[in-house]
């Protein structure tokens, strides 16, 4: 079921290690469908700078590999639109 999602992800030539530390601890903290977990969080479990996560973040958005998640304005968390790339 993920194994196309994951290729594409594998394939993707512009991300670099920070951008996989982010994603596998985005994957890691998981819960239902939405990962719920803040940016500062991510850098101080994975020992890196804010911004590094932020540019991870973004790097990891703009390839439509996550998707930034809100409830009433506020972002509330990250998906990951396995299903709509299973249906391309």
């Amino acid at each position: 079921m993920y194994k196309a999602w994951l290729k594409s992800i594998a394939a993707n030539r512009s991300l670099q290690g920070a951008d996989f530390r982010v994603l596998l601890t985005l994957i890691a903290s998981t819960q239902g469908a939405t990962a719920e977990i803040s940016q500062a969080e991510i850098a101080r479990d994975l020992g890196i700078e804010s911004s590094n996560v932020s540019r991870s973040i973004k790097k990891l958005t703009e390839n439509g590999i996550i998707q930034k998640k809100y409830a009433t304005g506020k972002l509330i968390g990250y998906r990951f639109p396995i299903e709509d790339s299973e249906q391309v």
